[in-house]
């Protein structure tokens, strides 16, 4: 079936030697909806120009899976902050379940993140993003924090 949502329809005929044509055309209408998920793939741009947080989201399936790919803004510039994935069942509910994790800054090993995020798409065709990021310092310095960012689609 094709990727694409919409109706399709193939015609066919079965054809003898001599090209005599046996029996009725027959065709074969296939319907393909559109899946959870497809409403998430595509570029999202932050609504919000000051953020200090996440800048942009790449959102494509790839080997059966949604994975998105994030930018975050680091100072005065954009960083790449790696991607994450989640089961395509997870976006049915219209909702994307990740887990971002890691270090979080190369040269201070010693800080570790772990970030639950939930993406949604809102009823505006904004895309949200709620999250909550849980350090792990090795001085036990709690620096967590939750937020909540817009996203725009990109055309």
């Amino acid at each position: 079936a094709p990727l694409e949502a919409g109706e399709y329809t193939g015609y066919w005929q079965l054809i003898a030697p001599g090209q005599i044509s046996v029996g009725p055309p027959v065709f074969v209408q296939i319907v393909v909806v559109e899946a959870a998920w497809q409403r998430f793939a595509g570029e999202w741009q932050n609504g919000d120009a000051n953020t200090t947080n996440i800048a942009r989201l790449s959102i494509r399936a790839e080997d059966g899976l949604p994975v998105v790919h994030r930018y975050d803004v680091c100072g005065e510039d954009i960083c790449d902050a790696g991607e994450a994935s989640t089961d395509l069942t997870d976006a049915d509910d219209g909702i994307l379940n990740l887990t971002w994790s890691g270090i979080e800054a190369p040269d201070l090993d010693e800080i570790t993140k772990n970030e639950p995020q939930l993406i949604s798409i809102l009823g505006d065709g904004r895309l949200q993003a709620i999250g909550q990021v849980d350090y792990v310092v090795e001085d036990d310095e709690e620096v967590d924090f939750t937020y909540t960012e817009y996203f725009t689609k990109s055309e």
